[in-house]
């Protein structure tokens, strides 16, 4: 009986576990939702919640990020020729500026147009799948913003390092698999970066790259230009479609010079305006078009299901371990019963 009271502890335990909750930003007129403000969601939410910024043809404040958070909207070139008949509301939702300050560790973005800066001014903050205007690494004193990571977005304008005073640390930052528009510049504090550039496509044309303790690996650069700064990274497996600037690259390390842009993508220069970037995006949002019915209806059971399948799973198995103890505790006690000496009156 011991071991099934543990065990109906321990089930009913992951029943009513409470996972982060999930709150719905819009600020269509006429349409319910839990907030019309990003910064109200953030202040109502705890750390662990999603906030999910859905699409809208006003966009949105953006605001300091205090807690780990997850907020997700609904994509980029969803109304994209390319990828017609993908969405049912082809609204982006379009967030100014965030702060990520200290207490927002381990928080990400994802599927949203942000068309301001995005100050990163904490460890671990993710931003994937986004238009975003500009990253900035460390904007303000005594910032630690090591292991952040950037991947599959589109940014406009140049990635860059703006620290003041105090201690500073950009360690071990992740770029990859991202269409980047302008070029680099660390030059205020590049003693203590380390940027991992992996897979990336660098289509600004003359661009700078001030940086150092870099690593520049499988990416595509258009007539890039690096200034003195750059002889301390390293490269490797890159494709330069312009030689001028070659003297910063050292030679090996299976970079290519002087490679054609035409022979590499479609277009002859490279070009990410609206609404053709240089590949198309699949346009695939986090909410699929069966999820979004109607404006008024958007379904928020869709990132449970996963976790749902998984709880009735382990609720499945635990209620046969159940059965069968159980069912051996009947079996002992009957077995017991059936040996029980006669008492002589």
């Amino acid at each position: 009986m011991k071991k099934l009271y543990v065990l109906l502890v321990v089930l009913f335990a992951l029943i009513f576990h409470a996972d982060g909750k999930v709150w719905r930003v819009n600020n269509t007129i006429g349409l319910q939702a839990d907030f019309t403000t990003i910064s109200d969601a953030v202040s109502a939410a705890a750390a662990g919640d999603t906030i999910y910024i859905e699409g809208s043809a006003t966009s949105y404040t953006g605001t300091t990020i205090n807690k780990k958070l997850t907020i997700i909207g609904p994509g980029i070139y969803l109304g994209d020729p390319n990828n017609g008949n993908r969405q049912w509301n082809v609204n982006v939702a379009t967030v100014g500026h965030f702060v990520f300050a200290p207490g927002s560790t381990g928080s990400k973005c994802a599927g949203l147009y942000m068309n301001s800066y995005q100050y990163l001014n904490e460890q671990k903050i993710t931003i994937e799948r986004c238009f975003v205007e500009q990253i900035v690494f460390a904007n303000g004193n005594n910032i630690n913003c090591d292991h952040d990571t950037i991947r599959q977005c589109v940014i406009y304008s140049a990635i860059v390092c703006q620290p003041n005073t105090g201690t500073f640390s950009a360690q071990g930052e992740m770029v990859y698999n991202n269409i980047i528009s302008a070029g680099i510049d660390f030059s205020k504090n590049m003693a203590n970066t380390s940027v991992y550039f992996i897979n990336n496509d660098f289509v600004a044309n003359a661009n700078s790259y001030r940086c150092q303790n870099c690593v520049f690996q499988n990416n595509i650069f258009y007539n890039p230009f690096f200034s003195d700064y750059g002889s301390s990274n390293y490269f490797a497996n890159n494709i330069i479609t312009s030689s001028t600037d070659a003297s910063k690259i050292a030679t090996g390390n299976n970079n290519l010079f002087s490679v054609g842009w035409a022979t590499i993508f479609a277009t002859s220069t490279p070009n990410i305006s609206t609404p053709l970037p240089v590949f198309p995006m699949t346009g695939n949002s986090y909410w699929p078009v069966a999820l979004l019915p109607s404006a008024q209806e958007v379904s928020m059971a869709r990132p449970w299901i996963a976790g749902l399948l998984a709880a009735l799973r382990l609720i499945f198995y635990l209620v046969c371990q159940i059965y069968q103890v159980f069912m051996r505790s009947v079996f002992q006690l009957r077995l017991i019963t059936a040996h029980k000496p006669l008492i002589s009156l």
